[in-house]
């Protein structure tokens, strides 16, 4: 999750890269662990891997072999191996990107969306319009979307929708 919610956004906007639309959302796999085993997925990959009876392998903290060895455990869910239960579908991701590039609910993502709204007020106070305000009258903070006469769904900073009238 770190690696696609934080540090890919960080490297591609240190390189001038956008990030590619396949990698805008993916499945959190801790908590997918926790919700199929039913304990907290502690003491980082290898613990993960050995706790399930598997052989980690290779060196820790080496992306081939992370790779390598989180593929293991999603198999291991997938195929309903042990004494855990029938085997975990996986059927959508659990986690994505916002509008900035941030992961939904991170830190990076609840301040970009803050200084928007600042930022539309503050155009509002000065009696300018906002540029990325909906034609169906809305708040012109860039999310909304008119779904009717007098109503409008929009994004929050968490990725809820809201419905307001």
């Amino acid at each position: 999750d770190a690696d696609i919610g934080s540090q890919l956004s960080v490297e591609c906007r240190h390189k001038g890269l956008t990030i590619p639309p396949c990698l805008d959302s993916w499945v959190d796999l801790k908590c997918q662990y926790k919700r199929h085993y039913r304990m907290e997925p502690r003491g980082g990959l290898q613990a993960c891997v050995e706790r399930l009876g598997l052989s980690f392998i290779g060196r820790a903290h080496n992306g081939l072999v992370d790779s390598q060895n989180t593929a293991a455990v999603v198999l291991h869910m997938a195929r309903g191996l042990g004494h855990y239960g029938p085997a975990f579908v996986f059927r959508r991701p659990t986690r994505s990107l916002d509008t900035n590039g941030f992961a939904y609910g991170s830190r990076a993502s609840r301040e970009a969306w803050a200084k928007r709204r600042a930022a539309d007020c503050s155009l509002q106070e000065q009696g300018k319009p906002d540029a990325a305000a909906s034609p169906t009258g809305g708040t012109g903070n860039g999310t909304s979307i008119g779904v009717g006469p007098g109503t409008e769904t929009g994004i929050g900073p968490d990725g809820d929708k809201r419905q307001r009238r």
